[in-house]
């Protein structure tokens, strides 16, 4: 009995030990009560974070609800949007401390224009229940209890959305939520995106938001993050410098655990409910800064459609905490707290922990950079492959966002007009009005208006990071092709509309009739264009309009409208006519016209030879293709050409005629301009797949090529495997066989292998040989390292010293002869193994096939070993001494077993070292199919087609200048569909033109550790990128929006896609995907892509002097062609009036004497890295308020009057060079307006505005987070300062916005 009282006693000291214990050491309730919260910061961070003993848990309801996914998006409205919505604004209605915060606004905008007039018919009192969802809504938003999260329209991916189109969809969210509720945000919400772009923190600071939740992130930058002070810090950014500080989400953005899935779980249990808060609050504490405030996401993809059943629950749990029954909860200094918030709630409070402690605040560690490539399992699981899954989609959306800059600025530009025009006329808007109503023009340009925000937002909508990634259904992905053609007819009308009243603002009624079709320069046949206005690659002409026997005076407008650089682009016309000719109304002088009969696609080519007597001969259709250069397009302007009846009918001037490439070289040159550089096409007959490009002083090699793509662990519409894993399956099998084999000889021969394998075998503290395990070509000698092994010897230093260097100088070697050994193995393997073989074995099929062979000869080479003495194992160059470690009267050994066990270490180190020091052969080439060639010479384009079996390359040379050292625009167009399960690649690759056979082979086989480190520049990114030899291939692909260049080499391209640096001088570009498989992260069914498309890459040319260049082509600048025809029988209306009316002049002699001094203009030499990322036109200041330096309010300034009237133009810059090692330089921009103004108008002022960015008038208004509270004047303060001079200056790595005060002389 006493045991027993004495074991009691035991206990009850322990238990008064955990009572008294937390109270010495301060632990509060909440936390573990034995141990502590281990901090996982760095020595110094630990310092300055400790653990909070307060905790306040902010529960934030939200639903994630992505615009298109596995459904459509008003498929997702109708199955779960709507009555989330509806279910969720009644529920926060019946209590006002409930709270909901929502991300994306088309759903709601949706949701009101169907439902929002209507009464709720929901609320128990009948008063109540006539109140509409639209009040119900306002209501809720008033007071705080819902808010929209971020400012952005929709969601968008940071990595592949151009910065323009970034700030439209931030400008469209914006406009909706002032307008509709009077509201905007200082908080960022980008949950759900793969990966986060530094120009993040440049949008969201010049759109007013200076705090920012993040969702992902790739583990290396998490770890970083862990060590150096948490998921709360300053992210920095190097565009603009600026900064956000950011919160990042330790999980995923979903529930703390499963039992809160309110949708998914019937029960509720607070009580164990609570505990999960508790256990999820221990293990936030540790990642966050010690303010003791913890985000507690609760939500998750379309979630909160049985919203009473959640907030039921969690009112139970917060009532539960609050009760003083749980000693870890309640309101006490040491205990946890729960509340409801939105995320500007959650932001205010520790924005206030960070207020009162303001030398913590500046203890935030800094993060540089791109927080990308995202991965969300270690080692090789990045997402990189959304860099270039669907292209179509992603090709679409440059062009409709080409497109929506040019209908965007024709817009402002035809505002302009009309604010300041004396002469307003009647107007011909027959597309806006067919019945020819009488309107205002205030009406018309409303409705434009209208028209180019619908425009903005269908593109918006398609940025979404579930679509212009591509992550979508096959359904989904035909909605998004949609909602662009409707994006692109209805920028298509906008830009014919506003240009319309541009044209006619000074001439009568219906004088001019324009063709409703836009053409956008320089695309291609195989390009796909929208259904309404198709041109495929040409503006099309009907003949009713111009054909043989007459043609009307058509004027052809090559626009410029969104640019401040000029333009020279490659235009094309398909007429029913060849006897037309086209003027330059410039010069009133014929442009030359390169003519063409037209044939149908020559896809393979066996047709060619079949057909190559007969390709200069008419062909029966009467259609015919004629392509002229629309040079030197003034900047933000147009360049008119006339399209005239000819009596004479040109003739076909393109040659065409087949070539073989592999037996002799194809020259492209232009027949009529001997200025520019010939171009020689040739077939590398030591690499079949390299198509050589060589010009006069550069050699660029083409290929097209593809990655082996497998079920196991293969890549999927996310995931971009390069296989490593698969081949490193396959190697295990192929070691595992040697080793087996080897085993299997020792077992035969009566031999223990595992005594042996080492030569040894231990027993305690010593190493014996057993002599009966001897076989006859073992060395044997007797040594010791502990006694004198030979005192002569020892007794010499250089002996000593050999008596080390020996044995580790013989391991490496054996090693690196099996290194060698796995990195021929394992190139081979890249190389040449059948595609159908590795995907067998790679899929546990056909095995045999792979473990047999390297079964029989691991056997045989053991046999080998033993039976024949090798060079290695001879008396005088064995590994006599290479384990001197046993002890005296012992023998050490070096037998067969050693050597082969080294190979086989070296075999395996070898193929490791292989996988990732020769990325560039984990790709496989395709050669063309036959070497035969199309090859069509022109005098303003020729080109040559090479065909492979399901794709096709053209090689075009354009007569436009691509530098200053002759060399023409080359510009290379893939067209292909994917196989069923394959990753295409296109590869160009930079030749050394002075390096030999032998150093080229050198340069082939030297891996890439031992090569100088590649350096690559991509798009605007500030700091030059590297690649990483150790981390695979996806994790060192990058997204390309526009430019990827070394100093040898560089390429444009006119869509988003995967691309990185793959060996020096090699880019390798993702051309298209397409997969059998799912790799696992959500999206219903394969990515099944079979679409054909056509990538195009622009070479530039970078002289090997390293002399610097100036880039005159800009592939990616919005061009277009439109055309009218005067429909006025009246001499005296011509269209040579018409271009004198809009520049002021009297007559055609002052014209050319004007435009002569024009082309000496400063906008010409604008340097290509300024772009305008927005532009707009109003009657009144935007914003209508303004502070000066002095903090002084200004009120609507210079708004006219009845005798002068003003306008505001407002330009949006952006100055990020691709390649920033200079300087920063600063360049003067002088805007001439001249001639949609004429020569009278007056710059009155010029303002460069600072403080917000944005185009919406939503200041003086409230901001989500501060309740009822007006906007604070420090909040609202936006800056403007009078610029010294009647010009604009840009200086690089900056973002403007400046204010132009117009008005007429």
């Amino acid at each position: 009995m006493m045991l027993y009282l004495k074991q009691l006693s035991y206990l009850f000291f322990l238990f008064l030990l955990y009572l008294i214990i937390p109270k010495l050491f301060g632990i509060p309730p909440w936390a573990p009560q034995l141990g502590t919260i281990d901090l996982p910061f760095s020595s110094d961070q630990k310092k300055i974070w400790k653990t909070p003993k307060k905790l306040v848990l902010h529960i934030l309801p939200h639903t994630h609800n992505d615009l298109g996914w596995n459904l459509t998006f008003e498929e997702y409205y109708q199955q779960y949007v709507r009555d989330a919505m509806r279910n969720s604004v009644i529920e926060l209605y019946k209590n006002p401390k409930r709270r909901m915060t929502w991300g994306d606004s088309p759903y709601i905008e949706m949701w009101l224009s169907f439902e929002g007039h209507l009464p709720n018919n929901i609320l128990s009192d009948p008063k109540l229940a006539k109140i509409t969802w639209l009040q119900l809504l306002t209501s809720v938003i008033n007071n705080g209890q819902f808010e929209f999260a971020g400012l952005e329209y929709s969601s968008p991916d940071e990595f592949l959305s151009t910065l323009y189109s970034q700030f439209t969809n931030m400008d469209v969210g914006r406009r909706y939520l002032s307008s509709s509720f009077n509201l905007t945000s200082r908080v960022g919400w980008h949950i759900d995106n793969f990966g986060h772009r530094q120009t993040t923190p440049l949008l969201l600071q010049a759109n007013g938001i200076n705090k920012l939740l993040l969702g992902r992130m790739s583990f290396r930058k998490e770890q970083i993050l862990k060590a150096s002070g948490g998921y709360q810090f300053n992210w920095n950014s190097l565009f603009n410098s600026s900064s956000i500080f950011s919160h990042y989400l330790s999980i995923h953005y979903g529930y703390p655990a499963r039992s809160f899935d309110f949708d998914r779980q019937l029960a509720c249990n607070p009580k164990h409910l609570i505990k999960l808060l508790n256990n999820f609050a221990i293990s936030q504490v540790p990642l966050y800064p010690s303010h003791g405030q913890i985000l507690v996401m609760m939500g998750d993809d379309f979630r909160f459609v049985y919203a009473k059943r959640a907030y039921d629950c969690l009112g139970s749990i917060i009532d539960l905490s609050n009760s003083n029954t749980i000693p870890a909860f309640g309101s006490g200094d040491s205990q946890i707290s729960i509340r409801y918030s939105t995320v500007s709630e959650y932001m205010a409070s520790v924005t206030e922990y960070f207020e009162k402690n303001p030398d913590l605040r500046s203890k935030l560690p800094d993060v540089n950079g791109d927080l990308g490539q995202y991965n969300d399992i270690p080692l090789e699981n990045y997402w990189t492959g959304i860099y270039s899954t669907r292209p179509f989609l992603k090709f679409y959306i440059r062009k409709a966002e080409r497109l929506l800059r040019q209908s965007e600025a024709s817009l402002a530009f035809s505002k302009l007009s009309y604010i300041l025009s004396s002469h307003k006329n009647s107007l011909n808007m027959d597309l806006i009005h067919p019945n020819n109503q009488s309107i205002s023009h205030s009406h018309i340009f409303q409705t434009l208006e209208d028209r180019l925000e619908s425009s903005r937002k269908q593109l918006s909508i398609t940025l979404h990071h579930d679509a212009i990634t591509g992550t979508c259904t096959p359904g989904t992905y035909q909605d998004y092709i949609s909602r662009l053609e409707d994006s692109i007819n209805t920028s298509t009308s906008v830009l014919i509309n506003s240009t319309n009243l541009i044209i006619t603002k000074d001439l009568p009624e219906n004088s001019v009739s324009f063709i409703q079709q836009v053409h956008e320069a320089d695309s291609f046949d195989d390009e796909i264009e929208g259904k309404k206005g198709e041109s495929n690659g040409s503006f099309y002409i009907d003949s009713s309009l111009c054909n043989d026997s007459d043609c009307k005076m058509i004027s052809l407008m090559a626009l410029n409208y969104a640019d401040i650089s000029k333009a020279s682009k490659l235009i094309s016309l398909k007429l029913h006519t060849n006897k037309i000719e086209v003027i330059d109304s410039t010069t009133n002088k014929s442009v030359p016209l390169q003519v063409e009969y037209l044939l149908d696609e020559l896809y393979h080519p066996k047709p060619i030879q079949n057909l190559k007597n007969d390709f200069n001969k008419p062909q029966n259709n009467g259609i015919y293709n004629f392509l002229f250069v629309a040079e030197n397009i003034p900047p933000l302007s147009y360049k008119k050409y006339y399209l005239k009846h000819s009596t004479t009918a040109k003739t076909q001037n393109v040659e065409i005629k087949p070539v073989d490439i592999y037996n002799s070289e194809a020259s492209l040159y232009l027949s009529s301009n001997s200025s520019f550089n010939n171009i020689s096409i040739s077939i590398d007959h030591f690499n079949l797949g390299q198509i050589i490009l060589n010009t006069f002083d550069h050699k660029v090699a083409y290929e097209q090529r593809y990655y082996l793509v497998s079920k196991f662990r293969g890549s999927g519409a996310y995931l971009f495997h390069s296989n490593i894993q698969m081949y490193i399956m396959i190697f295990f099998y192929i070691i595992a066989s040697l080793v087996s084999g080897m085993i299997l000889h020792s077992y035969t021969s009566n031999t223990s292998f595992f005594k042996y394998a080492f030569g040894y075998y231990i027993n305690q503290n010593s190493m014996y040989v057993d002599s009966s395990l001897m076989s006859p070509n073992v060395h044997l000698q007797k040594h010791s390292i502990y006694t004198q092994y030979d005192k002569k010897n020892l007794n010499s230093r250089l002996s000593k010293l050999s008596h080390f260097i020996k044995p580790i100088f013989w391991f490496a070697f054996v090693l690196l002869i099996g290194g060698l050994l796995g990195i021929v193995i394992c190139l081979v393997i890249l190389q040449l193994i059948p595609d159908d073989l590795i995907s067998s074995w790679s899929n546990n099929q056909s095995i045999a096939s792979l473990i047999i062979p390297f079964l029989a000869f691991g056997y045989y080479i053991r046999k080998f070993s033993t039976k024949y003495p090798l060079i290695l194992l001879s008396k005088n160059l064995c590994l006599k001494r290479s384990l001197n470690f046993v002890p005296k009267n012992s023998n050490s050994i070096t037998s067969v077993n050693r050597f082969l066990t080294l190979i086989v270490y070296g075999f395996a180190i070898g193929i490791f070292f292989a996988l990732f020091c020769y990325p560039e052969y984990h790709s496989r080439a395709i050669i063309p199919n036959g070497f035969i060639a199309k090859i069509a010479i022109g005098n303003l384009l020729s080109s040559l087609t090479i065909f492979y079996n399901d794709s096709k390359t053209t090689i075009q040379m354009i007569s436009i200048p691509s530098d200053s050292q002759n060399n023409p625009v080359v510009k290379i167009v893939t067209t292909l569909t994917c196989g069923k399960n394959m990753e295409s690649l296109v590869r160009l690759t930079y030749k050394d033109r002075d390096s030999n056979s032998i150093s080229r082979a050198i340069n082939s086989i030297t891996p890439n550790i031992l090569k100088p480190k590649i350096n690559f520049h991509i798009d605007d990114t500030p700091s030059q990128l590297q690649y990483q030899p150790w981390t695979s291939i996806p994790g060192n692909y990058h997204s390309l929006l526009h430019k990827i260049s070394t100093s040898n080499l560089g390429v444009q391209v006119k869509q988003a896609m995967g691309a990185t640096c793959i060996a020096k001088d090699s880019f390798e570009f993702i051309a298209h995907r397409s997969f059998l498989q799912n790799d696992l992260r959500g999206l219903w069914g394969t990515l099944t892509d079979y679409t054909r498309v056509s990538i195009s890459h622009y070479l530039e040319f970078t002289p090997n002097n390293k002399q610097k260049t100036s880039r005159y082509y800009n592939a990616d600048q919005p061009t277009h062609l439109i055309a009218f025809y005067n429909n006025n029988t009246d001499s005296n209306i011509s269209d040579e009036y018409l271009s004198l009316k809009q520049l002021g002049l009297s007559n055609i002699n002052n014209k050319r004497s004007y435009i002569s001094n024009l082309n000496l203009n400063s906008p010409f030499k604008t340097p290509s890295h300024i772009n305008i990322i927005g532009f707009i036109c109003e009657s009144t200041p935007l914003p209508s308020k303004y502070f000066d330096n002095n903090g002084s309010l200004q009120h609507d300034l210079y708004q006219g009057d009845g005798l002068k009237k003003y306008a505001h133009l407002y330009f949006r810059f952006s100055s990020f060079q691709h390649n920033p090692t200079k300087s920063p330089s600063t360049s003067i921009i002088d805007l001439d307006l001249s001639w949609i103004l004429g020569r009278n108008y007056i710059i009155e002022k010029i303002y460069r505005v600072s403080g917000d960015y944005g185009f919406v008038n939503d200041k003086f208004i409230s901001i989500f987070g501060n309740g009822d509270k007006p906007t604070s004047l420090l909040d609202s303060q936006i800056k403007r300062v009078e610029t010294e001079s009647k010009n604009i200056s840009i200086t690089d790595g900056s973002l403007e916005l400046y204010h132009l005060v117009v008005s007429m002389g």
